[in-house]
């Protein structure tokens, strides 16, 4: 539903031309949702925060406005949580969206090999530019051109939803 209204009501303009939303992109959410195991979701608020991680993921990060990205988590999101998550009837816009992000990961463990990665919730999100420094520190030392890069809050956050 997320998809068909989005793809309805948020067409491309000239200001907004990337807006062109396919199934690939809800393929994407799925794809994600289908990466958590039972271990590291075991809950039904911990479900619902990984559905709104991988919609925020695929659809939210291309919204370019305020306006666009409001209309996204309060009309769509909440809405069709409500309607489809009856254990989120008690859940506010502002519990969800405006606290500290909801963010999903597999590369938390580094050195991990990809069998052992597990698809699970961030819980302190404080804690991912030291992350991020440590994947910088094991890029540089295999590389010829090393990066000097500063992480900070939005910028880890958007890497944590496109890694």
């Amino acid at each position: 539903e997320i998809y068909l209204r989005l793809k309805e009501d948020l067409r491309p303009r000239p200001s907004k031309a990337h807006y062109t939303f396919n199934l690939r992109d809800l393929a994407k959410v799925f794809q994600g949702l289908m990466m958590v195991v039972p271990r590291t979701c075991h809950t039904a608020s911990q479900a619902i925060h990984v559905w709104i991680h991988e919609n925020m993921r695929c659809f939210h990060d291309r919204l370019v406005d305020s306006t666009d990205r409001r209309y996204f988590t309060e009309e769509l999101v909440m809405e069709v949580l409500k309607r489809s998550f009856p254990v989120s009837r008690d859940l506010t816009h502002e519990d969800l969206f405006e606290g500290a992000p909801g963010l999903w990961g597999d590369f938390t463990r580094i050195g991990a090999p990809p069998e052992e990665r597990l698809y699970e919730e961030i819980t302190d999100p404080s804690a991912l530019p030291r992350l991020f420094d440590e994947y910088l520190d094991e890029y540089n030392l295999n590389t010829s051109r090393p990066l000097n890069l500063v992480f900070f809050k939005d910028h880890c956050e958007h890497l944590a939803r496109i890694c």
